[in-house]
């Protein structure tokens, strides 16, 4: 069998794994005013946070983040 990766209703993300950037793509209807990613370690510390406005695609530097695992 295939293992695939879980995936978020509405949400594309890619490359996975990444070490600069990651473009994020709501693929559905959701709404996008005033939309905030936060992407937090596994312990649950906040290690990026940042505003997005009115857009259905964008990227997001995750350069300065240490190699890890972490959630959207």
């Amino acid at each position: 069998t295939e293992k695939s990766e879980p995936e978020i209703p509405g949400i594309q993300l890619y490359p996975n794994p990444s070490s600069d950037r990651i473009s994020i793509q709501l693929t559905s209807a959701m709404p996008v005013e005033n939309l905030q990613i936060e992407i937090y370690t596994l312990p649950g510390y906040l290690a990026l946070k940042q505003q997005v406005l009115d857009r259905n695609s964008f990227e997001v530097d995750v350069s300065m983040l240490a190699p890890g695992i972490y959630q959207l």
